[in-house]
């Protein structure tokens, strides 16, 4: 059998009112060499009936309970037949149907890592956040500045990595990447454009676990840069974080792009 160059993962839990857009984003996709493997953690709406429903062949579903986001995302990575892995989260989109298309084209078999820019969007549908990687250059001083979402890993990469940690419940995917820039020489690739629109609401962008949140953070940095530089390094994430929210640069056009997208 012949194994998908893409393995597009999302996991779900209560995701009745964002699943099905999040399926049918992938699966208008021009490109169709992919599998897309959701997992539910034992949903108490009417999730994994939708997904059960949906009309894709692509779509690899299982049950399997999970205590948060990242431990299903270990749970999906046993079951990843292709060459590289997208996380897709329920409520995310890919950015047009193009997307998986144009992310081939800029990577080969050598590519650990390719890196895209990233959108955030309300519940609303209106765009607050845009995410644009800064830099050409990088290393284990300046990788917390990659969106996880907006990632493209190679499949040998992330075995070689290993599953998520656990013990952080909102912070894990920041240290998953300085996990890879730390073990290993990464090669990586920049694309200049957009992988998906990343729905505002989850526990790392809620307002209620934002102490958690940066708890979780200071943790991860304190033990990567040790105590005298984590704390700038911490500053820095900030003040980039806060441009993003203020500088919407295209706002207009994106927003018509999530419209398309929904609408499909």
């Amino acid at each position: 059998m012949t194994k998908p160059y893409f393995s597009i993962v999302t996991t779900t839990k209560n995701s009745q009112g964002t699943i099905i857009q999040t399926l049918n984003s992938v699966k208008i996709q021009t490109f169709k060499d992919y599998e897309h493997i959701v997992i539910d953690s034992f949903s108490d709406d009417r999730t994994y009936e939708l997904i059960e429903n949906f009309n894709s062949k692509k779509i690899i579903k299982k049950q399997i309970k999970d205590n948060s986001c990242f431990e299903g995302l270990n749970n999906a990575f046993n079951f990843v037949n292709g060459k590289f892995i997208i996380l897709l989260h329920s409520g995310d989109l890919l950015y047009s149907s193009q997307t998986l298309e144009k992310v081939k084209k800029n990577i080969d078999e050598k590519t650990d890592l390719l890196i895209c820019n990233c959108i955030y969007y309300n519940k609303l549908n209106k765009i607050k956040r845009i995410w644009e990687i800064n830099t050409r250059y990088l290393n284990l001083k300046n990788c917390y500045n990659i969106p996880h979402t907006a990632t493209v890993m190679n499949t040998k990469l992330v075995k070689k990595i290993g599953d998520y940690k656990l013990d952080f419940k909102i912070a894990s995917d920041t240290e998953y990447i300085l996990r890879i820039f730390k073990n290993k020489k990464v090669n990586y690739v920049f694309l200049a454009d957009f992988l998906c629109f990343m729905k505002l609401g989850g526990m790392s962008t809620s307002s209620r676990f934002a102490f958690k949140k940066v708890k979780e953070d200071l943790d991860i940095y304190l033990d990567y840069f040790g105590r005298v530089k984590f704390i700038f390094i911490y500053l820095k994430k900030i003040f980039i974080k806060f441009r993003q929210y203020r500088k919407l640069k295209n706002k207009e056009i994106h927003n018509k792009n999530l419209l398309l997208i929904l609408k499909k």
